[in-house]
């Protein structure tokens, strides 16, 4: 891997050597895509299912379905997935025995201080089970990928600075506004209906002033990791961190009621988050009648009328603009004035 020039280099010689030290039937490389809230397969090596290929063009899973990656950093660290462990985790074990496989080791990746994406080795009913020196070696191999992983992204900053927010791994701004422009012309042209969920994380002065900026750093991240999970639930939607503590899922193409449903599951979703105080949500959409003729900044405007209101009523579930009257108190006084 040290020679290797590229990320995509570096994922096909860790899949390959990975399959190889770790004595697995396939090991494959997977990386969060943070703004889609998908889990997407890079790499397989070894003896592949029917199903699997080895570079996969579309395979990916929500990051919901895997539990394990949305922990904090500290509560990161590989483990061991058995498939008749009837406590495991319930989509990897029936990954596995659909594809006949009887364990698998799953080690995050952690690059610049979140988790990047895993390694999962997988094997066979006719090889012995993991065990903890393979769970150290894990370790040591997912943090020589890691560091060859920043060597080569070194080449992606450009972008990356771009339109990625650097904190959270989440779609950032500038990122946020050309998706949100292109949703708009698809809406003046067909009437897509167009969602957008704003949160923001609760408690987070508190924990800055009380505990330091580096534990508001890490409830930033864990909070959107959340936003991530949400975005997975409707196909196509964005994750983005517009500012310090302001998030959102962009949601093109779905009705009010999908939106309303993955703001509920977002905000239980928070409530999880350890030294966490849930998210303040507020959630505006074309597909409710507010204005006469909605434009990407009015949108906006009203997801944010509609997450102030929660955050000042100390809601801890969504509230929607044009159904909650108070969420639209600053349409009505623009009205008025």
């Amino acid at each position: 891997m040290a020679a290797a020039h590229s990320v995509e280099d570096v994922i096909r010689i860790a899949a390959r050597e990975a399959q190889r030290d770790l004595r697995a039937a396939v090991a494959s490389i997977s990386m969060w895509e943070r703004a889609t809230g998908r889990l997407r397969v890079l790499a397989n090596h070894g003896r592949l299912a029917p199903d699997e290929s080895a570079f996969p063009k579309d395979e990916s899973y929500p990051v919901s379905d895997f539990p394990k990656l949305l922990l904090s950093e500290d509560d990161l660290g590989p483990w061991i997935q058995v498939a008749d462990d009837e406590y495991g985790d319930p989509k990897r074990v029936a990954m596995l025995r659909r594809r006949n496989r009887h364990c698998a080791l799953i080690a995050p990746i952690v690059f610049n201080g979140r988790a990047w994406g895993e390694l999962f080795a997988a094997r066979t009913v006719d090889q012995p089970l993991y065990d903890r020196d393979d769970v150290d070696f894990a370790t040591a191999l997912t943090a020589q990928i890691a560091a060859n992983l920043a060597k080569a992204d070194h080449l992606r900053q450009v972008e990356r600075l771009a339109y990625i927010d650097q904190l959270t791994g989440l779609a950032n701004r500038r990122s946020f506004d050309v998706r949100l422009n292109e949703a708009f012309r698809r809406h003046s042209s067909d009437g897509t209906v167009v969602s957008l969920i704003m949160c923001s994380a609760n408690g987070l002065k508190r924990m800055n002033d009380t505990h330091g900026r580096d534990h508001g750093d890490a409830l930033l991240v864990q909070s959107a990791g959340v936003m991530s999970a949400a975005a997975a639930m409707l196909p196509g939607s964005l994750a983005a961190r517009l500012s310090d503590n302001t998030f959102c899922v962009l949601i093109e193409g779905y009705g009010v009621d999908d939106t309303v449903r993955v703001a509920e599951e977002l905000c239980n979703l928070a409530l999880t988050i350890r030294s966490g105080e849930g998210v303040s949500c507020g959630v505006a959409s074309t597909g409710i009648s507010v204005d006469d003729c909605l434009s990407g900044a009015r949108l906006c405007e009203l997801a944010d009328d509609a997450e102030r209101h929660a955050k000042s009523s100390r809601a801890l579930t969504p509230v929607i603009a044009g159904r909650t009257p108070e969420a639209v108190r600053g349409y009505a006084k623009s009205k008025s004035s």
